[in-house]
């Protein structure tokens, strides 16, 4: 049912090219002080955010310019949050308004985008070794026989080495066979099922782009069966095969981020973090941690969703006190009727209802505490240490284990009192 509901907000096979943005706070490009001692004295530059109104930006939210089967459209939002991949951004297909500021299209040409291919071959049954998950080959200078021709108009057109600039015949070929057919991946052991996928590096995985399919399978059996197989018998023909052309599909470029000559991890930071606090970006290109793996690209989209829930969730819950008690409770059973129940009967009004209003709380000022950005988890150890040794502190802003919870403020509560009780025991013994 809620993928019911929200199916109209999805539009495949769109075509985003423009994206206009709230930027009250673009922000100031500041020496990084950290990076001038580095060996090779090149600068870089990080965000300082400032409130100064942006020209050419929006009053509120984000629009979202997109074009499907020849029409135009756009959504409007509080906010985006832009996990396409870095090839079009570098290459500049989607336009933003304003444009992005320096230190994000600094961290951009900081950064490369690659290319790797794998065919994914289906077999009726396992030939292979059965324990053996991950195995490669080391690929032959010229085996016309199990190597892809090289196209003419490929070299030179995506490849980092051509003719031109090969003073070795030998080398240019190494070059451009070296990363064919070069790892086998074995999922029968971890998916149940006989499939193999192989990648194709470096500049092989563009030379495979503009070769036919079927060319591409007859090579690739026969290097198995010379690498799979120790008695030589015939190996299966594939029932299914699949082969990727990442660096040809207009919606990505390539297939995976890296670091060039020049750039330090820093830059996928700075590709992380949000402009004008409504776009936001997330994607394998934005991940320290993880970059050029789909599981960088799945938590980096945890990251952002935390990032908006945290501003919009602070946003709603500070406009809620300022509304009547009757219209609160009106909407929220307009909300609860359309999701609570299937058979869409009506749902009881409720007989009490209570609503908190922590931030007008003089005592209180808000609900939670929370480690801003530059903080750590050591300042909640900082805030539970007694000064002068006759103020203590408790409460769940002191709980560095059990923070923004009844619990840690109860449990920070018996610390206190034990800090006491051991101080003051002691001197009651001695007195």
């Amino acid at each position: 049912a809620s993928l019911k509901r929200v199916s109209h907000s999805i539009r495949f096979g769109a075509k985003v090219e423009r994206i206009e943005y709230t930027c009250d706070d673009e922000g100031s490009e500041e020496k990084d002080s950290k990076n001038q001692t580095m060996s090779n004295e090149k600068e870089t530059t990080r965000f300082i955010p400032h409130k100064q109104k942006v020209q050419g930006s929006r009053e509120k939210g984000v629009r979202v310019q997109f074009t499907t089967a020849g029409e135009s459209s756009h959504i409007d939002a509080d906010a985006v949050i832009v996990t396409i991949p870095l090839g079009p951004l570098k290459k500049g297909d989607i336009s933003f308004c304003p444009i992005l500021p320096s230190w994000k299209l600094g961290a951009m040409d900081r950064l490369g985008f690659g290319n790797l291919n794998k065919v994914v071959l289906a077999f009726p049954y396992v030939f292979w070794d059965e324990n053996e998950d991950i195995f490669g080959r080391i690929v032959p200078l010229d085996d016309t026989e199990t190597s892809l021709p090289i196209r003419k108009d490929d070299i030179g057109n995506g490849n980092t080495l051509n003719e031109e600039k090969a003073h070795d015949r030998k080398l240019l070929l190494r070059s451009l066979h070296r990363g064919e057919f070069y790892l086998f991946w074995a999922l029968n052991r971890c998916q149940k099922c006989p499939i193999v996928i192989v990648l194709m590096a470096g500049e092989a995985a563009n030379n495979v782009e503009c070769a036919p399919e079927e060319e591409v399978i007859t090579k690739l059996m026969k290097v198995m069966s010379k690498i799979a197989t120790e008695d030589k018998k015939p190996i299966p023909w594939p029932i299914q095969a699949a082969i990727t052309r990442w660096r040809a599909d207009s919606f990505s470029g390539g297939s995976y981020s890296y670091i060039k000559v020049g750039g330090t991890g820093e830059d996928y930071d700075l590709m992380a973090e949000p402009v004008g606090n409504s776009v936001f970006f997330a994607g394998e290109g934005t991940s320290r941690e993880h970059p050029a793996t789909t599981g960088g690209a799945f938590l980096s989209g945890l990251r952002e969703a935390s990032k908006i829930a945290c501003r919009y969730g602070r946003l709603a819950a500070n406009n809620v006190e300022c509304a009547p008690e009757e219209e609160v409770i009106t909407k929220l059973m307009k909300v609860m009727s359309k999701i609570a129940t299937e058979d869409k009967k009506p749902i009881p009004w409720p007989i009490q209802a209570a609503i908190t209003r922590w931030r007008a709380d003089s005592f209180s000022g808000g609900s939670y505490s929370y480690i801003k950005v530059g903080g750590t988890g050591e300042d909640y150890d900082l805030m539970a240490e007694p000064v002068g040794n006759s103020v203590f502190f408790a409460g769940e802003g002191t709980s560095r284990e059990h923070p923004a919870t009844t619990g840690g403020a109860f449990l920070s509560g018996l610390r206190e009192a034990s800090k006491i009780a051991c101080r003051y025991g002691r001197l009651a013994q001695k007195n």
